[in-house]
């Protein structure tokens, strides 16, 4: 707007000064007309009135040059007032780059950090997983052993209950044998005379014969016992009896003792491995 105006005056008063050259052209022209013609009388009312018209020209000349100097004036200040927006601009601009740079340098920042913590945080949950596989190897290995140890106890108890079944077996056959051998001799010996010494002698022989076929019984019988009657042989019958049904017990309860104690060995070996096993 300031510019337009001022080139509106820069117009005008290029206009009032036309207008005065050509008032002073028509003076001029006026004064040599007024030499040259009889108008004298009217030469002096045209000439004052185009002087007027000159001081009034001149005059709004004068005050349209102010105007012109004013509008220069702030023309002048309007153009260092540019210049010094610019100024602000470029130093807002730089500002702000400045500013967007270390907003910027503050994000990498904050996002490296945060990355350096997720690495962190990685790495901690990696070796923890390391530490929990290496415990259950070691816990499997450990089961493992405890495995291989109930294996072998298993082998061993049964290689023993076999074995004690054998000679459990083997002692109720020669038990069944030697009950039947003395029913055999009972009757034998009720169907006899009781002055018959020689088959008396005979089945004293043949129960000490007999009473060695069963193991750890140490089963001895003299031969220089005399037997006189059937009470007697049912007393030595039943006293023989008695011997073969001791050894079997005493069989069955070494055998049994001998399988609590594997199993006890067995049951501790299992919890403690166990209480192991809850402590890790």
């Amino acid at each position: 707007m300031k510019m337009r105006e001022q080139e509106k005056l820069e117009i005008e008063n290029a206009e009032l000064q036309t207008t005065v050259k050509k008032q002073v052209g028509k003076i001029e022209h006026l004064q040599k007309n007024l030499l040259s013609t009889r108008l004298i009388d009217h030469l002096p009312a045209e000439l004052e009135t185009a002087c007027s018209q000159c001081l009034h020209l001149d005059a709004k000349n004068r005050v349209l040059q102010q105007e012109l100097l004013s509008m220069k004036g702030w023309q002048r200040k309007c153009e260092k007032l540019e210049k010094e927006n610019k100024k602000l601009q470029q130093e807002i601009r730089a500002a702000s780059q400045e500013n967007l740079q270390q907003v910027q340098e503050e994000h990498i920042a904050s996002i490296r950090s945060q990355m350096e913590l997720r690495f962190k945080d990685l790495e901690s949950e990696l070796s923890k997983m390391k530490t929990f596989r290496d415990s259950n190897k070691a816990e499997l290995e450990k089961y493992k052993q405890l495995y291989l140890e109930e294996l072998k106890v298993k082998k061993a108890l049964e290689k023993r209950l076999d074995k004690t079944n054998e000679r459990l077996a083997e002692t109720s056959t020669k038990l069944e044998v030697e009950k039947q051998q003395n029913k055999s001799l009972l009757s034998t010996l009720t169907t006899r005379p009781l002055l018959e010494r020689p088959g008396v002698g005979n089945f004293n022989n043949t129960l000490i014969f007999n009473s060695n076929l069963c193991p750890r019984a140490n089963l001895e019988f003299s031969t220089s016992v005399p037997l006189t009657s059937n009470s007697s042989m049912m007393t030595y019958l039943l006293k023989t009896r008695r011997k073969l049904e001791k050894s079997i017990t005493r069989e069955l309860e070494e055998g049994a003792a001998e399988f609590e104690s594997e199993f006890s060995r067995l049951s501790s070996l299992l919890s403690t491995g166990g209480s192991n096993l809850y402590r890790d």
